[in-house]
């Protein structure tokens, strides 16, 4: 399988993995906003909010990883890179409602950070609203 036909399957693969957890989160506590990116064919991160506190997930391909919650235990740090495929979705519905954090922690730019969640939607203006139909 080629570079090309890897990434495709890895991103349908991540695409679902996000989408269950999202689908999971909302079923859990429906108080809780899911957000994503509305330029991506196949979802690669999600934004969650509860109120004024967020916690986002994404696949990153350079180096394979995911990154998440800041309190989620690290991963194994190895010699070697991953091979694709063998970076399953880490992160559960506990993860992500135990990983909340101050969107007053998320830094906007080199010296400030964000003051509310609307001013990050505002400056984060491709975020969608995330509903099972998408």
């Amino acid at each position: 399988m080629g570079y090309l036909e890897a990434r495709h399957e890895r991103s349908i693969r991540n695409n679902d993995n996000l989408k269950n957890l999202a689908d999971k989160v909302i079923a859990k506590d429906n108080s809780i906003e899911v957000y994503h990116n509305k330029n991506d064919n196949y979802i690669e991160s999600i934004v969650f909010f509860k109120g004024e506190e967020i916690v986002s997930i994404g696949f990153h391909s350079v180096p394979f990883r995911w990154s998440g919650p800041p309190n989620f235990r690290e991963f194994p740090k190895e010699g070697k890179r991953p091979k694709d495929g063998e970076l399953e979705m880490p992160f559960t519905v506990e993860d992500v409602i135990n990983g909340f954090s101050s969107i007053k922690n998320v830094r906007h730019r080199h010296d400030t950070y964000f003051k509310s969640k609307k001013e990050y939607l505002d400056w984060c203006s491709y975020l969608v609203r995330y509903t099972k139909e998408n």
